[in-house]
Formats: structure tokens, C-alpha cells, sequence
């Protein structure tokens, strides 16, 4: 049976003399409990009760006449605890001050009413409701309402879904705009510092040439992210496939400028199973994660990656370690804070931390971060697999 969505205990007992019962097969003693007076045609009971979606009938003063099982099921209370109590000390709080002015409308001016409400379980799960309010007529002497609820929040949630994936998509649009509109001119900044700093004398204005080195230093980062921000964002519709992770590490440290191409030391079990992922966005985050390695393990240390398959979780694990100077504890705790002020990581890597993170979460892999004296800080990736 469905879980009940909300359950709230019933304080007000029912009103002995409301109740309508069967008689017993012998003729005496109390049947059993059908309704609350006025009595409803039983062919219509019938017919209710047959309804998937939760209904339930409520007189003027707001007591529950008629509670069919899809309501017993969604709400979590029972045909007897329901019947001749009133509607809202059944349903949770806050449909009170949503539906009850709605009920008055219907009962002054016979006229059916709908819409949606939603409700938040424990601060936690919200759930969405369609509702209908229409009059019902029993015969002249009866004035009764038909309520109606109709889970809607798996659509709700979905809808909810696809305006974010749209509006990252105009967002993901617009970055590469962006993107390529600042890249063309950082490359050309870049280029004329070059060559101002090549015209130069060696010997003379070294201060000149220690600032030009700074902004070709700093251009040329902000250069790399705007390049990577462009494949990126081309690349984030792609489907995932079957993957080499240590071939893929392979190409991202083979993707460095050649001339700068630092030492960096890998370590690969053979024969991993393969990772399922985009191969092109977990080839910029292990870049992402190599450079930052490199950038923490400063000029004494051989960064170290290596692979491993975690028998237990079936996910094959990719660790990188500096192997420099450990991070301290503050540090480690707000690495993936994109603005937290740190003297210890530069812009660029906490920026390329954040973003890194973000593509691994797409993947639907995991990043753990320890920083140990000996292996410096390492990040510890869990990617699913194919088994």
C-alpha cells in the first residue's frame, strides 16, 4: 500500500447520533458504520469508492459525510475516524487557510472551484495537490460539497525540472557567448605583452619585464578558463558513454602545453572496468584537478595520480596527490567555497575547484578531500562503473 502522504490524529470524536449503520444479519445489535446522516444513495457510494483519485464529500459545517478508500490511502485516516468529523482537523494545517474560504463560495454560490496547493512534509518533501470543490446534490433536503485531491507531484517536480534544464540552457547559450567574446581579446592582450617584453633589453627595465610576465601570467589564466568554458558548455548536452578512465588521464595530461608540461607521476591499475561518463567533461575535470595538484605541490614535489577499482562499491576510484604542504584544516573545509577568501588558493584553482566539483556531480561521481602530511591534499574520486 502507498505510504500515506500526511496523517494527523483525529481529536474530535463522532456525534452518536449522525451515524447510519447496516443492520446486523440477525436483526439486533449495531450494524456496520456506512455513513453519516444525511444518507447517501448507496450506488453513488459505490461509484466513489471505485475512483482513483481521493474524494470525499463535507456538509455545510464542514463535517465529513463520505471518505472513499483513495482518500483513506492518501491521507492516511480512516472511513471511521473521518466520518462527522470536520475536514481540516483531518488534512493538514495549512489547507485550512487555503481551501476553507474556497468551501464557503462554493456552498453560498453553487459553483465548482479548482486549483492547485502544495505542502511541505516535515520540512523536507513538498507535495502538490490538484484540488476540485463542486457542489453536490442529494436530493432537496441535502447540501453537500464533493472535495477532491489528486496527487501531482512527480509532474510537478518534472516541470519543475525541465524550466531549470531550459534555463541552463539559455545560460549555457549565454556563457559561450561570453566565453568567446572574452577569449579572442585576452589571447590578443596576451600576444602584445609577449612582445613588449621580448623587445626589451635583458639587462635594462627588469622591473618592466617582471610585470609583463605577471599579466601574461594572469591573462593566460583567465585565457585557459575562458577556452574551457566554451568546450564545456558545447560539450554538456552530450550522452554518457563507456570510458577508459586511465586513457582519459592520459589525454588530459597529454593536453598540456608542451612546454610547460609539468612532471607529474601515474600510477594506473590495468584491466579497471569502464566508467560511464561524458568522456569529454571528465577529461576537463581531471585537467581542472591536475593543474591545482601541480599548483599545490610547488616547485619540490612530483604531484601523483593513481587508479583504483573499489571492489565493495563497484566504482572505480582516481586519486590525485600533491604530495607539497598540507592544506590546513580551515583551508580543506572551504575548498569548494567559489568566494571564500583564502591565502592559501589562488582565485584561478579555487574557481577551477568549483567548477570541476560541478562537472563530477553531472557525472554522478564523488570527490573527497583530505590533506595528509606526506601526500599533501588529495582528492578522492569515486566514478560509477559499468558493472
Amino acid at each position: 500500500m502507498k505510504q500515506p502522504v500526511f496523517f494527523l490524529p483525529v481529536e474530535n470524536a463522532l456525534d452518536p447520533s449522525t451515524i447510519v449503520r447496516k443492520p446486523s444479519n440477525n436483526g439486533h445489535g449495531n450494524g456496520q458504520l456506512v455513513s453519516i446522516s444525511p444518507q447517501i444513495d448507496s450506488g453513488v457510494t459505490s461509484l466513489l469508492d471505485q475512483m482513483q483519485e481521493a474524494l470525499c464529500l463535507v456538509d455545510p459545517m464542514l463535517r465529513v459525510r463520505y471518505w472513499n478508500p483513495a482518500m483513506v490511502e492518501l491521507s492516511g485516516v480512516g472511513h471511521t475516524e473521518a466520518l462527522g468529523n470536520k475536514l481540516f482537523q483531518l488534512l493538514p494545517g495549512s489547507f485550512a487557510s487555503q481551501l476553507e474560504p474556497k468551501f464557503n463560495l462554493v456552498f453560498e454560490k453553487a459553483e465548482s472551484l479548482q486549483g492547485e496547493i502544495s505542502y511541505r512534509y516535515h520540512d523536507n518533501d513538498r507535495f502538490t495537490f490538484l484540488y476540485k470543490i463542486s457542489p453536490y446534490s442529494n436530493g432537496p433536503d441535502t447540501n453537500l460539497v464533493l472535495f477532491s485531491l489528486i496527487d501531482i507531484t512527480d509532474r510537478y517536480r518534472l516541470q519543475i525540472e525541465r524550466e531549470k534544464h531550459e534555463h541552463f540552457s539559455v545560460l549555457g547559450t549565454l556563457s559561450v557567448n561570453i566565453a568567446q567574446e572574452m577569449a579572442l581579446p585576452l589571447d590578443l592582450i596576451c600576444q602584445f605583452a609577449e612582445e613588449i617584453s621580448r623587445g626589451l633589453p635583458a639587462s635594462k627595465d627588469k622591473d618592466y619585464q617582471r610585470y609583463l610576465k605577471g599579466i601574461v601570467s594572469q591573462v593566460y589564466r583567465i585565457s585557459y578558463l575562458a577556452h574551457n568554458l566554451v568546450a564545456l558548455t558545447q560539450q554538456a548536452s552530450t550522452g554518457a558513454c563507456s570510458v577508459d578512465i586511465n586513457q582519459t588521464i592520459v589525454e588530459a595530461i597529454d593536453s598540456w602545453e608542451t612546454d610547460e608540461r609539468p612532471a607529474i607521476n601515474l600510477q594506473f591499475e590495468s584491466d579497471l572496468p569502464q566508467v560511464v561518463g561524458d568522456p569529454t567533461l571528465l577529461q576537463t575535470a581531471i585537467h581542472m584537478l591536475a593543474r591545482i595538484s601541480v599548483e599545490f605541490a610547488g616547485e619540490d614535489a612530483v604531484p601523483r595520480i593513481k587508479t583504483a577499482f573499489d571492489e565493495g562499491n563497484k566504482k572505480v576510484r582516481v586519486v590525485f596527490e600533491d604530495r607539497g604542504p598540507a592544506l590546513p584544516a580551515q583551508e580543506i573545509e572551504h575548498l569548494f567555497e567559489l568566494y571564500y577568501g583564502s591565502t592559501a588558493i589562488s582565485p584561478g584553482a579555487s574557481l577551477a575547484l568549483f567548477i570541476s566539483k560541478k562537472i563530477l556531480e553531472s557525472q554522478n561521481a564523488t570527490m573527497q578531500v583530505t590533506s595528509q602530511k606526506g601526500r599533501g591534499t588529495v582528492f578522492d574520486l569515486r566514478l560509477p562503473t559499468l558493472i
